[in-house]
């Protein structure tokens, strides 16, 4: 198995950022990180996503998402279309929504 550098880190670090920035503050998969940075191993995703927790930059819950230190992702209702009443405009890492922090 190769070696993966903190090249390999940081490109799935910052993979994770626009995905999450894209897609209203959801996590990407395992598998569309990997297939994103070329990575064909699972494991190999799941090796890097605990190195980057130890180094503080995100928290990785499994199934339940990844949330990344520092990130605030926007809530932008569609044109036309109100917030839902007592919502919240923007999540942070101290939201409790499934993959959306």
């Amino acid at each position: 198995m190769a070696a993966h550098k903190k090249h390999d880190e940081v490109q799935v670090f910052q993979y994770i950022v626009w995905y999450k920035q894209n897609y209203s503050g959801d996590s990407p998969s395992l598998r569309n990180i990997g297939a994103a940075c070329g990575i064909e191993s699972p494991s190999v995703t799941n090796a890097i996503l605990k190195r980057l927790e130890a180094r503080g930059w995100l928290a990785w819950q499994g199934t339940a998402g990844i949330l990344i230190n520092g990130g605030n992702w926007t809530y932008i209702p569609p044109p036309g279309m109100p917030p839902a009443a007592g919502a919240v405009q923007t999540a942070s890492n101290k939201g409790t929504g499934k993959g959306k922090t």
